[in-house]
């Protein structure tokens, strides 16, 4: 049946394969297919006689040439084996037609061993197709001739008894006494003739195969072979055939197996998005979880890996929440630049001159974080800064303090993960600023030991009106000795820090609660007393 598909047999676990002329068997063991290069010539053998053997070879067992490295050949072992997997072995099983790669031989064994399939020659047996060509040489309605009968194999067996009878009735008188001469005649002549067509004892008598004509392909497909050889040939292409997926070994008709073979949830593929191997049907799962899976961003709406979502979301999406550092007010990294061109504490504030004070111009102190501002002219002269807060808000919170009466928090007038950082007195600073649970406000400044330039920094606090005068300023609530009754506070001495109280048990808090300022802004004026050690 296969000789119009391959060219050669190679018996692989005591079943023979039809392959191509290029496969040859395993001079060793010969019950494999050969993938493993032992010589220079080319000359293979199966890899387990390679594990198993190649060290108890002293040469090539075709063809007795030195054998190759050890490393080399096995080298050529994975090679092999791929091969053997890509090249065609034809199933020899009657009316099977399966074709596979050597991966795949036990797999179908097992399937084509469990199918059974009906004799050619009408005998009524069922048997599988490994067993059927044995069964078809034994099988009683197989074609047979001798000498010049011609029929089945029962049949002619059932003549040559019944020649062999006639010729014991020759010799019985009881039989020929109702008829003598007819019986006589009988008993006579059929042997004679029979033995004339049986030619027996000829050595010419050979058992051979006889012809069939119009036999059907046993699928729905409808064609209808003159002979064996055109039947074979058919049922490498019948679209009917059923054959076993590569992936789930699952038996599919021709027609469809390519289809299913794609769709199979057991066909090996890989993630298109980290390359990790898994089964198709494992992709969905495999989805939820890969780390380089593209998923939306909910601020930009852009596609990216799962994996740097989380960072991109924290630092380069253009849509992410950032504080200005100035004003502190929320927006995204996007409209910051454009933010920042327009925000109140970017701009310059131009103080006029009182009795008290020269006209001044401020503008935003480079370097610092929060409304920190400075002299335009003051060349790097950190002793003098100020500090912008909204006035309004200000107000706010000192009515709803004395109206609701609230002493159990503490109210910050700057809602940020950041401090108001700047420099003062030539030295890094922090500067803090809410109303306390005494009702009272209090703006504090710290100066870290590691990078203050004075020991001592005695400071003003001053709060300034329209006219670049004081309406008010802030005293040290327990006044340290030598703080000319606390109005002057110092940082140092026994602590790094000061802080300042806007006291609201006098006129001073509706100086500074009725203070109207320009952009709606109070200037608290920082001046360090570098005359007072």
């Amino acid at each position: 049946m296969q000789s119009q598909i391959h060219h050669s047999t190679v018996s692989i676990n005591d079943t023979l394969w039809g392959v191509p002329k290029a496969v040859s068997g395993c001079t060793v063991c010969k019950n494999d297919a050969a993938s493993v290069i032992i010589c220079e010539e080319g000359h293979k053998i199966c890899a387990t006689c390679f594990e198993e053997d190649f060290d108890k070879l002293s040469t090539c067992p075709e063809c007795r040439a030195k054998l190759a490295d050890r490393d080399i050949a096995r080298y050529t072992k994975k090679g092999g084996l791929l091969t053997l997997n890509n090249t065609r072995f034809y199933c020899m099983s009657e009316k099977c037609g399966w074709s596979g790669g050597y991966n795949e031989l036990e797999a179908h064994k097992k399937l084509c061993s469990q199918k059974l399939l009906d004799c050619d020659y009408g005998c009524g047996e069922r048997t599988s197709g490994q067993e059927l060509d044995r069964h078809k040489q034994q099988c009683r309605k197989r074609p047979y001739k001798e000498g010049n009968l011609a029929a089945d194999y029962e049949t002619v067996m059932e003549a040559k008894r019944l020649r062999d009878e006639c010729l014991k009735v020759e010799g019985d008188p009881s039989t020929t006494q109702s008829n003598p001469e007819l019986t006589g005649r009988l008993v006579r002549l059929y042997p004679l003739v029979l033995n004339a067509a049986l030619k027996e004892g000829s050595k010419a008598s050979q058992p051979t195969s006889l012809s069939v004509t119009n036999i059907p392909c046993h699928s729905p497909c409808g064609f209808i072979a003159s002979n064996l050889s055109e039947l074979s040939s058919h049922f490498s292409d019948c679209p009917y055939i059923s054959l076993p997926c590569r992936h789930c070994t699952l038996l599919v008709e021709r027609r469809d197996l390519s289809d299913h073979e794609e769709r199979c949830d057991r066909r090996p593929v890989s993630c298109t998005y980290c390359e990790s191997s898994l089964l198709q049907g494992e992709m969905t799962q495999h989805f939820q979880d890969c780390i380089s899976y593209p998923v939306n961003c909910v601020l930009c709406n852009n596609d990216l890996a799962r994996s740097t979502l989380k960072e991109h979301q924290a630092t380069a999406c253009p849509q992410r929440s950032v504080e200005c550092d100035r004003c502190f007010e929320a927006t995204t990294a996007a409209e910051l630049d454009t933010h920042k061109q327009g925000c109140q504490f970017m701009q310059k504030i131009i103080l006029p001159a009182s009795s008290a004070n020269a006209a001044v111009t401020l503008v935003p102190q480079p370097n610092s974080t929060g409304p920190v501002y400075q002299p335009e002219d003051c060349s790097g002269d950190s002793s003098v800064i100020y500090l912008a807060l909204p006035h309004k808000k200000f107000q706010d919170v000192m009515r709803r303090k004395k109206r609701d009466g609230d002493e159990r928090a503490n109210t910050s007038f700057f809602h940020s993960r950041y401090e108001i950082t700047c420099t003062y007195a030539e030295s890094p600073s922090n500067i803090t600023s809410f109303v306390n649970y005494h009702n009272i406000w209090r703006l504090g400044i710290e100066q870290p030991d590691e990078t203050r330039k004075h020991r001592f920094v005695w400071t003003n606090m001053d709060v300034l009106d329209t006219q670049n005068q004081k309406v008010a300023h802030l005293v040290q609530y327990y006044p340290a000795s030598g703080s000319e009754g606390g109005v002057k506070i110092c940082i140092g001495s026994n602590f790094n820090h000061s802080v300042g109280h806007l006291k609201t048990i006098d006129e001073q808090e509706a100086k500074v609660l009725s203070h109207e300022f320009p952009s709606d802004l109070m200037l608290i004026r920082i001046r360090h007393d570098k005359n007072k050690k």
